[in-house]
């Protein structure tokens, strides 16, 4: 989650299946994206802080209904998606 002064952030990790990879960044109009990179071969999980379920997008589209997502569900800090191998651009309304 963003704190103060701070509205970007990159990370990456070079494993055995190749780059795992995540980064976000803060739009001016208050806008969370989410880039996640989850390497051939592998599964991933992350959890989107401040998410909520409606609204959600995945790639412009419904992220209920996109495909690599094998499960979504709200959590304590937000919501918390797996996800197949692939990359992933979520996004939303803080």
């Amino acid at each position: 989650m963003p704190g103060p002064g701070i509205s970007y952030v990159k990370a990456s990790l070079e494993t055995m299946y190749g780059t795992a990879a995540c980064n976000w960044n803060l739009t001016d109009n208050g806008t969370m994206e989410l880039h996640i990179t989850i390497p051939p071969n592998t599964t991933g999980e992350a959890i989107l802080p401040a998410a909520k379920l409606e609204g959600l997008l995945e790639s412009g589209g419904l992220a209920l209904k996109a495909e690599g997502i094998t499960g979504i569900e709200a959590c304590e800090d937000g919501v918390k998606v797996a996800l197949g191998s692939g990359s992933y651009i979520f996004s939303y309304a803080l």
